[in-house]
């Protein structure tokens, strides 16, 4: 702390000197300078509170292990709303156990016209004894994930990679042909 006292007691001094000797007001520079730096600053913590305060769109493919579902999570993490959430995946992803179901049907594409803050929307997709049965390996657990959504009039796009091949190493505590009905889903 006297260090800084010292260099600053110093600078005041130098500065004094030179505007002294010299034709320049120096003792303006040091006021003109602190009110650029606070500009700045002021400038950051806008940006920071408005990036704070948004809605913030996810989706992940999760595995419950005690029934070995595995489910499309959609959550808005943000402290806002999201209007019209419009969230695309490629590949399609297929489902190994409710393929035959007439209730499912696989989708590349979910649309939503708000989520709430702090809101989740969970899925069934797949049972991973059916997905990774027998040493089965699905045609792809890489997927492309694209979430489009609004708030205020600002448009907010993300793009990454969902990898679920993870699922395949977790050991389900039940076997294949364990009726995904006993979680009340019909199939």
């Amino acid at each position: 702390m006297t260090s800084i006292l010292a260099t600053s007691v110093a600078l005041r001094d130098t500065l004094y000197v030179v505007s002294q000797n010299s034709g320049f007001p120096w003792n303006i520079v040091p006021p003109i300078v602190s009110a650029g730096i606070s500009f700045l600053m002021l400038i950051v913590a806008l940006r920071t509170f408005r990036e704070h305060n948004r809605p913030y769109i996810t989706f992940n493919i999760e595995s419950e292990l005690d029934g070995g579902l595995i489910f499309f999570f959609i959550r808005n993490t943000g402290i806002r709303g999201a209007h019209d959430v419009e969230i695309s995946i490629s590949p399609m992803p297929k489902s190994y156990a409710l393929a035959k179901s007439t209730k499912h049907k696989d989708r590349d594409k979910f649309i939503y016209a708000f989520l709430a803050p702090s809101q989740t929307i969970r899925t069934v997709f797949d049972k991973g004894l059916h997905r990774y049965y027998d040493g089965h390996i699905p045609d792809t657990d890489v997927f492309d994930i694209s979430i489009t959504y609004k708030y205020k009039n600002r448009n907010f796009k993300d793009n990454y990679k969902c990898d679920i091949s993870y699922l395949r190493h977790i050991i389900y505590p039940s076997t294949p042909t364990t009726p995904i009905k006993a979680r009340g889903i019909q199939t």
